[in-house]
This record gives structure tokens, C-alpha cells and sequence, in this order.
């Protein structure tokens, strides 16, 4: 059965529809990567995916769990899926650590101790065990977004969702992201990802779709999709984003 499943999904704000029936199903160890220009609807679709957006039109399946506007639907679900932004959004005054353990803490119910012992192992898989006690202004911009990511894997979540995690990053700072989502793909964790990153989805990806305009345009193996586009509208995309 699929994690995930979207019928004709549906998404405006106001007079501006962004999604425009979108269906999308995807597999318990999937990694799924979103491309498109911006503007597309691919960050709104994600985060209809995690509850963050309430469809207009349409529906959204979990694990088997239509996703619900309410406060108990939706404190399951975020047990279920982990969301990395582009922006960090670590608590300035906690500790790596205290950042990754708040809400198993609070959420989960966990003691202080098996939250502690839980974040370590957090921060070691991302490889910032040697930072735990190191606060956010204290941590470069890769190693705040690593933390983000030790974060949402402390909630033991069955898909972890990227919103262009790089985005916001320097450079020289882009490759220990990806590299962690890497390992983390290795692992089979299933993962849905918004990015500009076409290197990384080459290599990583079980799919690849395309969106413009709010419709997903073309869809498939990452070697079709972003080396023999069939779509002109993905041609023109691809071909623009090589030029930059």
C-alpha cells in the first residue's frame, strides 16, 4: 500500500489556485523529488502533505489516514511526517541538543534522560554529536540545517519532507546537507524533496516529476525526466536552469 496518496488535490488562496488536481502516490521507501520554477506550487504541495495547508478540493491520504484540519489528526500526523524548511527555525536559545530533544519531550513523552540519549544518537547520524552543546548562533548555516534535520528524524517519522533545504545555504555549505540526505535515502527512509538540486536528483531519486502552473507536467525515472525530458514546457526549464 502507498505512504502516500493524493487525489485531485486542489489548493487557492483566494482567486489564485496553485494546485490544479494534483494526484501522487508514493511508495514506503520512496524518495520523490519535485522540480519546477518557482512559483509552481511544489512547497504548497508539500506542505498539504504535513497538514501545514488544508486542500481546497480534494484529499490526502497518510498511512492508510485521511489527513484532517484537527488537533488531534493532525498531532498524529506530525508524528508521522518530519518537515525540513529552507529557514532553520532552531530556538536561538537551546542547544543543539536541547533543540532536537524539545519535542519527544513534549510531544512523545519522553523523560529527560531518553530524550537526551535519543538526540545524541540524533546528532551522530547527522554527524554533529561533537555540537550537541553548541547553540544555533554558534553553528554554521550547513551544520543548522543538519540539526533541523536531527530534529524531525527525533519524532521517528515514516516520511520526512525537504522544502529546498539548500536553498538558503552558501555554496561550499550545500554538499554536507545532501550528503546526510543521501544516507538518509540509503536507509530507505521515504522522502519527498523540493529542490533545484538536479545533481542530487539524479543520483537519489526514485522519481522525478516536473510541476508547472500547479499540474504535475511530466513524471518519471530521473534519468528520463532530466536527461530525455518528453514535456517541451520540462525542456525549456531544464535547459534554462543548465545556462545559470
Amino acid at each position: 500500500m502507498a505512504l502516500v496518496e493524493v487525489r485531485n488535490l486542489h489548493k487557492r488562496f483566494g482567486s489564485l489556485e496553485v494546485l490544479k488536481g494534483v494526484d501522487l502516490q508514493v511508495e514506503p521507501g520512496e524518495v520523490v523529488v519535485f522540480v519546477g520554477p518557482s512559483g509552481c506550487g511544489k512547497s504548497t504541495l508539500l506542505r498539504c502533505l504535513c497538514g501545514l495547508e488544508v486542500p481546497s478540493e480534494g484529499e490526502v491520504i497518510v498511512g492508510g489516514t485521511p489527513v484532517r484540519d484537527e488537533p488531534k489528526a493532525l498531532q498524529a500526523l506530525h508524528r508521522r511526517v518530519g518537515m525540513v524548511f529552507q529557514r532553520f527555525h532552531l530556538f536561538p536559545h537551546l542547544s543543539a541538543l536541547d533543540n532536537v530533544t524539545l519535542a519527544p519531550r513534549k510531544v512523545l513523552g519522553m523523560s529527560e534522560d531518553e530524550a537526551r540519549a535519543l538526540g545524541k544518537r540524533m546528532l551522530a547520524l547527522v554527524h554533529l554529536d561533537s555540537r550537541a552543546e553548541a547553540f544555533p548562533s554558534q553553528l554554521s548555516g550547513g551544520q543548522q540545517q543538519r540539526v533541523a534535520i536531527a530534529r524531525a528524524l527525533a519524532m521517528k517519522p515514516e516520511l520526512m519532507l525537504f522544502d529546498e533545504p539548500t536553498s538558503a545555504l552558501d555554496p561550499e555549505l550545500v554538499g554536507e546537507v545532501l550528503e546526510v540526505m543521501r544516507e538518509l535515502a540509503r536507509e530507505g527512509m521515504t522522502m519527498c524533496v523540493v529542490t533545484h538540486e538536479m545533481g542530487f536528483a539524479a543520483d537519489v531519486a526514485h522519481r522525478v516529476l516536473f510541476m508547472d502552473a500547479g499540474k504535475v507536467v511530466e513524471q518519471g525515472q530521473p534519468q528520463q525526466v532530466l536527461r530525455e525530458p518528453q514535456h517541451p514546457r520540462t525542456r525549456e526549464f531544464l535547459s534554462r536552469l543548465l545556462q545559470r
